[in-house]
């Protein structure tokens, strides 16, 4: 996937990365190469070429998990010393204030069930914050949290995290 004939296909203009955490803590921006699951497109045919053909606009799963791992490893080592810094400052509700990373970690920790996961069954999905209007199959995980929602079906797809269960 990597390498020249990756490189080939992308955009000349640099990409512009957004990220906002929102209540979730969650890495939400516009990610459009952020993941080894986002696919370039390469035809001048279909017009994608140097497009993203699959676009993850919100917070890609796999970027949440490895958030919420870090941030505990970070968390680890702060309390042994073997790192300087126990907290980022983050601008919420309009306030400047400290968060440390065990108290992200523990965010992200009680939000990621809510906002990726599609239950099983109907009745309980005013537990989560799904769309049922655009659920195909369930008791998965979705691939992506916070898509805008011209693209929210794409949150809903059938993914690698498909088999997560």
């Amino acid at each position: 996937m990597g390498g020249l004939g990756y490189r080939y296909h992308l955009w000349r203009e640099p990409v512009q990365l957004r990220v906002s955490l929102a209540l979730t803590f969650f890495p939400i921006g516009l990610m459009k190469y952020s993941t080894w699951m986002d696919k370039m497109g390469s035809s001048d045919r279909a017009g994608n070429k140097g497009l993203p053909a699959t676009p993850r606009d919100g917070a890609p799963i796999e970027i949440t998990g490895l958030l919420k791992s870090t941030l505990s490893w970070l968390d680890e080592l702060s309390k042994k010393g073997t790192f300087p810094f126990k907290s980022v400052q983050a601008t919420i509700k309009g306030q400047k204030r400290l968060v440390t990373y065990k108290e992200w970690a523990d965010l992200i920790q009680s939000s990621f069930e809510k906002c990726y996961f599609v239950p099983s069954d109907s009745s309980d999905d005013p537990k989560f914050e799904i769309n049922p209007g655009m659920v195909n199959r369930r008791g998965i995980y979705k691939d992506n949290y916070g898509t805008p929602k011209e693209r929210e079906w794409s949150d809903y797809q059938v993914s690698f995290s498909f088999s997560i269960r």
